[in-house]
């Protein structure tokens, strides 16, 4: 079973070192995705990457905020398990990873409809279906797999630095210490909005108020949820958290969340229950977990995402 046992090198002992330095600096091999544009039923599109070897596994991979397929997370959990035999599938969230989806919306937190989608059309091909998504896609992926008649290929889920209370995360990303992190986030955002305003003009939102969102929670407010049907920021949170859920679930899960990831708040470390594993080291950052200063070593959630899928492989 996975122990809390991450001993992270020096350089990575800092909260805000562990979450840069993997993020700008890892050294991992691109991918050559084999990419599929999917047609959803509400005249959208999303992007998958594939990697493939004809197993009967496969591991789906899910980014965090405007993060994509290519990011230095996702393709260190992609080599992890396709050395091991496994196909990867790895999906971009609507409107990221340089693709514009079509719909004034694109994606957020609890936006689980192109995940179903892809994994319903996984069952035809795979015995055995895995899912770990990063960050906010941690969260999309512990929604998901609170869901009702799941499939019985899912054998379970792995979430790394989720922020499953959304409203403490968000006011936590709102904090000055995390200042750099919400203005990259925020410079993102705003630009994609301003693209949806000038390709939806009557979309429900404000693009003058978007503008002057100056935190997270300001942005969700004026355009999250009114894309979205969400009547503000707050319904948002309180429909697509998942802590209050987590103690139910009934899939395989691990919840890898690190005490000093000064994204999360108190409610997002949770107790473990019979179906839900939660291993909160005291170091790691937000989806950092490096073993070596040089980050050349597979990365510790990795290793550890890899024990704790074979300890459920029937």
């Amino acid at each position: 079973m996975v122990k809390d046992n991450y001993t992270p090198p020096l350089f990575h002992r800092s909260s805000l070192l562990a979450t840069i330095l993997p993020n700008v600096l890892r050294p991992v091999d691109p991918i050559q995705w084999t990419i599929q544009e999917h047609q959803t039923a509400d005249n959208d599109v999303f992007i998958t990457g594939s990697l493939k070897q004809d197993s009967s596994a496969c591991v789906v991979l899910l980014h965090g905020l405007e993060g994509s397929i290519d990011s230095r997370y996702m393709l260190g959990m992609a080599h992890a398990f396709y050395t091991e035999g496994n196909d990867i599938i790895a999906l971009n969230h609507r409107g990221c990873g340089g693709y514009n989806n079509l719909q004034p919306s694109s994606y957020h937190s609890g936006f689980t409809q192109d995940l179903s989608q892809l994994i319903a059309s996984l069952t035809q091909n795979y015995k055995q279906l895995w899912l770990i998504g990063f960050s906010l896609g941690g969260n999309i992926a512990l929604k998901y797999a609170l869901e009702e008649d799941l499939p019985s290929e899912l054998q379970g889920a792995i979430a790394i630095s989720a922020p499953i209370d959304l409203a403490g995360s968000s006011a936590r990303l709102g904090a000055s210490h995390n200042w750099i992190y919400q203005q990259r986030f925020l410079r993102s955002l705003k630009r994609k909005a301003a693209l949806k305003k000038q390709e939806h003009p009557a979309s429900a939102f404000d693009l003058d108020a978007v503008s002057a969102a100056s935190t997270i929670e300001a942005f969700d407010d004026v355009y999250t949820a009114p894309v979205n049907g969400f009547k503000h920021a707050r319904d948002y949170y309180e429909q697509c958290s998942t802590y209050l859920s987590l103690p139910f679930i009934k899939l395989p899960t691990l919840l890898i969340n690190a005490k000093n990831d000064s994204f999360l708040s108190d409610r997002c470390f949770p107790s473990s229950t019979e179906n839900l594993h939660v291993r909160s080291p005291r170091y790691g950052g937000h989806v950092g977990f490096a073993l070596d200063n040089a980050m050349r070593k597979q990365f510790w959630h990795e290793v550890k995402a890899k024990e704790f899928i074979k300890t459920f492989t029937p």
